[in-house]
């Protein structure tokens, strides 16, 4: 048994780093519209990993510890869902624009002054700036920060590891259970 804690840092960094990817993909982020399912799961998978390695060193794991568990890996999940979502726009947001601009100026039911707002909207959108990004990111941030927790709290609840503490008998120590004994007396 030992009493250093195990690392914290690979099953948070593994659990961000997957939970994150998954959250900026464009279909399965809907998965997130569902009560922040795939954030909430990030924690729980880090809590996971992380009780696997305090039953392997022997040292305890509780609620508590996984809700720290799940903040780190909520703030990991941050840090990958921003620079995911960076590439994925960077790579599809401009054919994905298009192809609404496309698709609103063939609908002959909307108006000519509305179809024209709209492309301009959705052409103007493509002007992306740091400060978008910056505020995407606090925004993720303080989501992953929350529920991420909670999911690492469901977590320590679920994948809890007790450590039998050695206790010392009472007999062994002179005493029974109603207190020590008076020393035996030669006669």
């Amino acid at each position: 048994m030992s009493d250093r804690s195990p690392e914290m840092l690979k099953p948070t960094l593994i659990a961000g780093a997957c939970f994150g990817t998954l959250g900026a993909l464009p279909v399965v982020n809907l998965l997130n519209c569902a009560c922040c399912a795939l954030i909430i799961s990030c924690g729980v998978f880090a809590s996971y990993l992380f009780s696997r390695q305090c039953r392997v060193q022997g040292t305890e794991f509780r609620p508590g510890s996984g809700a720290l568990v799940g903040l780190v890996a909520g703030l990991f999940y941050a840090m990958v869902h921003t620079l995911v979502a960076e590439v994925v726009r960077l790579l599809i947001g401009e054919r994905i624009a298009q192809a609404v601009v496309e698709w609103v100026q063939s609908m002959p039911s909307i108006p000519v002054e509305t179809r024209e707002t709209i492309g301009r909207l959705l052409e103007r959108s493509g002007a992306w700036t740091v400060l978008s990004l910056v505020a995407g990111f606090v925004v993720t941030l303080v989501l992953a920060a929350i529920f991420s927790t909670a999911g690492g709290l469901i977590g320590g609840a679920l994948f809890r590891v007790a450590v039998a503490r050695a206790e010392i008998p009472r007999e062994a120590s002179g005493g029974g259970p109603e207190g020590p004994r008076p020393p035996d007396s030669a006669v």
